[in-house]
């Protein structure tokens, strides 16, 4: 049997890992995101949170593709509280609570091309 050797290159890669989980409370607001249900024809493409953002993805329906983003620390915005924020919108940006999830739903579906769709809680542009 072959003897392993400690690798203390990647220990010190986790220890950093760990220790930028705990400062940005990964754990902690693991159980406060909440759920989404995507529409069933939305591809939904998942991409590291970078910038400051705790989450981010992309969805795109054919051509059409939404930037999504989540803030839980204003690090990206001026919202004052945690926000989603979708690009494109109706040419600019559209922010909404953490727990505004209808709204965000609606907002992705409308910039992906349903014209059908009118936010309930807002109007943007």
């Amino acid at each position: 049997m072959a003897t392993r050797t400690f690798d203390f290159e990647n220990f010190g890669s986790f220890f950093n890992r760990t220790m930028l989980e705990s400062s940005e409370k990964w754990a902690e607001w693991a159980q406060e995101i909440p759920s989404l249900s995507f529409k069933p024809d939305w591809k939904v493409k998942i991409i590291p949170p970078y910038g400051g953002a705790m989450a981010r993805f992309v969805v795109s329906r054919g051509s059409t593709y939404v930037s999504v983003y989540l803030d839980v620390n204003d690090s990206l915005g001026v919202c004052g509280y945690p926000y989603w924020e979708i690009y494109p919108y109706k040419g600019e940006a559209f922010r909404c609570s953490i727990d505004e999830v209808d709204e965000l739903i609606e907002a992705i579906d409308l910039s992906l091309g349903n014209k059908r769709v009118k936010l309930k809680s807002r109007q943007n542009g």
